[in-house]
């Protein structure tokens, strides 16, 4: 993608308010953010989501992630199994 940089992934879970994700992941040791590293700790949704989708609701349910130099497999493996759990307890169960 044109303008992108490598180590920095956006993520959209369309059933799941970001800010909800960074606190349960937050309290599970791994950090992300629902912003731009300029505004990590604002609790606003990234400008740069909705500008890219023209999509508030998209820009509320995304998470910036981002990656070092020393990031190991075990540690990308460990933070999956994290998320897993934390999406499988947050999605909205059918009624």
């Amino acid at each position: 993608m044109k303008n992108s940089l490598p180590h920095i992934l956006n993520v959209h879970f369309p059933t799941i308010r970001a800010e909800e994700l960074v606190i349960a992941l937050d309290l599970q040791g791994v950090a992300v953010s629902a912003g731009s590293a300029c505004v990590s700790r604002a609790s606003s949704s990234s400008r740069t989501v909705r500008e890219m989708y023209g999509d508030e609701e998209r820009a509320r349910r995304s998470v910036r992630v981002s990656f070092g130099e020393y990031t190991s497999q075990k540690e990308l493996d460990c933070v999956l199994l994290i998320l897993q759990s934390i999406i499988h307890r947050l999605s909205p169960k059918p009624r």
